[in-house]
């Protein structure tokens, strides 16, 4: 047989026993290779924003705030998952943020300190997110949310209200985002989105046995259904996982 010839013949022994190998691998159950895997998500928080701490009810506050306002991210995240892993999976985005929330602080009524009253700040405002969700293989722990603006500015914004002028300020430099409300005051950037309260749908009760987890059965992974924050922190972040995009 000519050397070219032998040579061919080599190589196609040599890829048809690695295809077979892996084959064997993956009938015996062996590792699985990761995949991009891509979801249309829905990141909101609901009620009002408060940059003090000092409340986190509307029904707390003394000023006219609105109790149904909304910070709310939209669109799609991707991520890489292994059926085979255990390890954290982060998922990649740039999401569509509208904002209209009222905020409750305090504001100087008189010259003495414990001359304060409630007041309130109007925020209406869009950006572009760039987000990262990662998922933490540990079923004690959810998720953790990290919300960049992707141009450093809001695309609109407009703020108004009976606070003090600094406040009001404040809040309008602040958004949407990191600034010195990071993690805190309305900002999505650091919140924990839980998983021990979850159900398939927004508005519906958990499935007997609980709703689904983001780490289960040894994996780690989004799961279609909605997970709203612990209802003892109800100014928490809440996600609803709307579908797989094939």
């Amino acid at each position: 047989m000519p050397i070219l010839s032998r040579r061919l013949v080599t190589s196609t022994l040599v890829v048809a026993i690695a295809a077979a190998s892996l084959g064997a691998a993956v009938a015996r159950g062996g590792p699985s290779p990761a995949q991009q895997v891509s979801y249309e998500i829905e990141l909101k928080s609901t009620g009002i924003g408060n940059m003090l701490g000092h409340l986190s009810t509307a029904v707390s506050c003394t000023a006219p705030v609105n109790p149904t306002g909304y910070d709310l991210m939209v669109g799609t995240v991707t991520g890489e998952e292994n059926p085979s892993s255990a390890e954290d999976v982060v998922y990649y985005g740039e999401l569509t943020r509208t904002t209209n929330m009222d905020f409750c602080e305090i504001r100087s009524t008189g010259p003495r300190e414990d001359q304060k009253a409630d007041c309130f700040v109007k925020l209406i405002g869009d950006a572009t997110m760039k987000v990262e969700l990662r998922l933490v293989a540990d079923r004690e722990r959810g998720a953790w949310l990290t919300a960049k603006p992707k141009v450093g500015a809001a695309n609109n914004s407009v703020v108004r209200g009976d606070c003090d002028p600094p406040e009001i300020a404040q809040i309008k430099s602040d958004y949407p985002g990191p600034g010195t409300a990071s993690g805190g005051g309305a900002s999505p950037d650091g919140q924990q989105i839980e998983d021990q309260f979850s159900t398939t749908a927004p508005n519906q009760p958990p499935p007997p046995g609980g709703g689904p987890k983001f780490f289960f059965g040894g994996q780690t992974s989004l799961k279609v259904g909605y997970y709203p924050p612990d209802p003892a922190s109800p100014s928490g972040w809440a996600l609803h996982v709307k579908r797989r995009i094939p």
